[in-house]
């Protein structure tokens, strides 16, 4: 049986904890999809929803191993040791969300964005076999647009040594391949030569932005100084943001802070040595015998991202189990767009050759992990966030406005596009360039002395009508607004576009 999730535009706020069990439809607002993973009858079904975008790779699968899954009886699981792959959620026989977005928005929006006064939310709840998710690729990601490279989480990479000629003594592993878009590699240790320099070549942004498990990100899988493990691992939660990704730690990339509980919810001030520091990130992998429980918050806002995320750790000096909550605010997003996509797994790689642009083999893949584990995924939901549309308003060189159209039909007529989801009602379209007050095509005495009636000084105030005199921003129209007035001074009957070189029309 297929699983449909019913969607709700306006419900009562849900409550988001981990000890919650799933029920989705789970009556967030502006629900826009919710996966338990508990209906589906077969794994046929399963990917008739998380279907394979991928020519190659793993497909998703049931879990029903409890220890695996949060709200029983099922959860999903990314298999493991073989090649890795993406599945992108499928509304009937269309890829993508655009459906289930209209439902929820109004049919007019096909995308959806998180903005600071309506975030967009996503959650999900992320295990894996006893010790083993520090060494587990899978990830849940939203994107923006088709299934191709720029618009997925880059995990284009180079290589790591073998690690037979990189040990001492020898090791009998790798090379394995290591991805090369990082923004704080573990260590400050530096990427195989095939990455271009990070902070001197930037890496393109793509579309896209994902949390999960990533222990490509180590930059020495080798390992030599062990005994027992030679292969790529990552203890802690990674984030892409749509250029970098990131290994979140303590204070890295920007401040973080946390809590220690008894899953009771008592608070611990003084948490036994063994356990994970609060605000560090630390994945869970069942390592002392508890269950390698993970639950993930990722919350979008219009430049910036709030992750939260809690590991349930067993200490062995105690013997309890522990809820080590992790959180970091403002985190700089690098791709601003909007949404249409979800996606679990992990995408096509490119093995580089020294620029983010050329694949050293002439093509992505899918990265092949002989080594790694499975990961599981249960209670997956994204809701808030606000509708959007690619279409939005624009501004004609007379201060016109014109509603709902598309940037290339706006800049046909001369005008300047707004953006996406922009409208005529809740924004201020300026002249061109701003100082024509009289929108007569030239900019003279009679928009002088339009000037000099907005005119506040010290006073402060923006008079009605006065908003585009207003160069700076800062609540009045002063000595700056009519020095940036001056520059763009032409003379009775002398055209205005385009305008002279030092004006800011």
């Amino acid at each position: 049986m297929t699983r449909w999730i019913l969607l709700l535009s306006a419900v009562t706020m849900g409550v988001c904890q981990a000890g919650a069990l799933a029920n989705c439809p789970s009556g967030y607002p502006n629900e826009i999809f919710c996966d338990d993973f508990d209906s589906y009858a077969s794994d046929v079904a399963l990917r008739s929803v998380w279907y394979r975008t991928t020519p190659c790779g793993t497909e998703f699968k049931r879990e029903d191993l409890l220890d695996m899954v949060y709200s029983p009886p099922l959860g999903m699981r990314y298999p493991s040791k073989v090649e890795l792959g993406h599945s992108t959620v499928r509304d009937g026989g269309n890829l993508g969300l655009s459906r289930l977005i209209g439902n929820v928005f109004g049919a007019q929006y096909a995308a959806v964005a998180g903005t600071n006064n309506t975030p967009l939310v996503v959650e999900f709840f992320m295990s894996a076999n006893a010790s083993k998710l520090h060494f587990s690729s899978g990830f849940m990601e939203l994107a923006y647009g088709g299934e191709i490279s720029t618009n997925w989480a880059n995990t284009d990479y180079g290589w790591s040594p073998a690690c037979s000629t990189h040990c001492t003594p020898p090791v009998s592993a790798g090379p394995y391949p290591i991805i090369c878009a990082q923004g704080n590699p573990e260590g400050g240790a530096a990427l195989p030569p095939e990455c271009p320099p990070v902070s001197m070549i930037p890496p393109p942004v793509h579309q896209a932005i994902a949390v999960g498990s990533l222990p490509l990100l180590d930059p020495e899988p080798c390992d030599c100084a062990s005994t027992t493990t030679h292969k790529p691992k990552n203890t802690h939660l990674a984030l892409y943001d749509g250029q970098l990704w990131w290994s979140l730690r303590l204070n890295d990339p920007v401040t973080s802070t946390g809590v220690v509980k008894l899953t009771d919810g008592t608070v611990v001030l003084d948490p036994p040595s063994d356990i994970y520091a609060a605000g560090d990130f630390m994945v869970s992998a069942a390592e002392y015998g508890g269950k390698s429980y993970n639950w993930v918050t990722l919350t979008i806002k219009t430049n910036t991202f709030k992750i939260e995320h809690t590991a349930q750790v067993k200490s062995i000096i105690t013997g309890l189990q522990y809820r080590v909550t992790s959180v970091m605010d403002n985190i700089p997003r690098a791709y601003l767009g909007p949404f249409d996509r979800i996606r679990g797994g992990v995408g096509q790689g490119c093995p580089l050759a020294s620029s983010w642009t050329t694949c050293m083999t002439g093509g992505r893949y899918c990265i092949g992990t002989p080594d790694a584990y499975y990961v599981s995924f249960d209670d997956f939901v994204l809701f808030g966030g606000a509708g959007y549309s690619v279409n939005g308003a624009c501004c004609l060189a007379d201060a016109s406005c014109l509603d709902d159209t598309t940037q290339a039909g706006c800049e046909a007529q001369g005008g300047r596009w707004q953006g996406g989801s922009t409208t005529c009602n809740t924004l201020t379209c300026c002249p061109f360039p701003f100082a024509d007050a009289d929108h007569d095509g030239d900019v003279d005495q009679d928009d002088f002395g339009l000037f000099q009636t907005c005119y506040t000084g010290s006073d402060g105030g923006v008079p009605a009508g006065c908003d585009c005199l207003n160069r700076n921003g800062d609540d009045a129209i002063d000595f700056q607004d009519l020095e940036e007035f001056s520059k763009c001074f032409t003379g009775a009957n002398v055209p205005a576009v385009p305008p002279p070189a030092n004006c800011n029309p």
